[in-house]
């Protein structure tokens, strides 16, 4: 499904959850939210976090703006990024640190504060994961587009499955991303209460559903509430443990 947002294109793709994907419970979904976004431009439509889409879709999409600009907000979200290259000849970027991580040429890349495809400012988020960047769109209140950085999902919607993935720390409801992955955790806190500095109201986020009312106060009221610091022999635990879960979102 296609929804505009303010000035934002959020397409809902959703992706099979690990465990889930091979058997059926009543009452539990079987996806995990995961989305794309698109902003319209006078030539096309630039697009973060590229998916393949169903028939139906790629048209509805197509009919909105072909795809010119293709933006990658983490190092495991450049996805169908390659599909989308040779099927419009979109040009692809991500942050200059992620410049020789992928196994293709980027076509182009960016740094903190610089204006992308779209209009959109990039907020890079040091301490989470290598290049992790925000997109800032100011239209309207302003829209953070936001690929791993934070998540919005309801774990107990999943049953089981959702409480094995809370017990290993996994986001639950609003929060930011599992603080045992994050490269440097205090410096990565930091980053989280840098994006206040900013003007928006409204996060549309990959993994879950968007803040569309007062975001940044909400977000501003989750990291109060944020728990200490995860001891280092923890973090080292819980992400061994969760690592093949981690893998299977893109």
């Amino acid at each position: 499904m296609i929804e505009r947002i303010a000035n934002v294109h959020r397409i809902d793709c959703g992706l099979p959850l690990p465990v889930l994907d091979s058997v059926s419970i009543p009452g539990v979904p079987k996806r995990m939210p995961a989305a794309m976004h698109g902003v319209e431009v006078e030539d096309g439509m630039v697009v973060i976090d590229p998916l393949n889409l169903p028939y139906e879709e790629t048209h509805q999409l197509e009919a909105i703006g072909r795809p010119t600009s293709i933006l990658i907000t983490s190092l495991n979200h450049d996805r169908d990024a390659l599909d989308y290259r040779r099927r419009y000849g979109a040009r692809i970027w991500a942050h200059r640190d992620l410049a020789d991580y992928f196994d293709f040429k980027l076509d182009a890349t960016f740094g903190d504060g610089e204006i992308v495809p779209g209009g959109l400012q990039a907020i890079c988020m040091p301490g989470t994961f290598r290049g992790e960047t925000i997109f800032l769109d100011s239209c309207e209140g302003g829209s953070l587009i936001v690929g791993d950085a934070i998540f919005n999902v309801d774990l107990d919607t999943y049953g089981l499955a959702g409480q094995a993935l809370r017990t290993i720390g996994w986001p639950h409801r609003l929060s930011t991303m599992p603080r045992f992955l994050m490269r440097d955790e205090e410096r990565a806190m930091k980053s989280y209460e840098h994006l206040l500095s900013h003007d928006f109201a409204r996060i549309l986020m990959t993994h879950g559903t968007p803040v569309v009312d007062d975001a940044r106060g909400v977000l501003q009221t989750m990291l109060a509430q944020s728990e200490p610091l995860t001891p280092f022999f923890m973090r080292r635990a819980m992400a061994k443990v969760s690592s093949s879960f981690w893998e299977a979102m893109p």
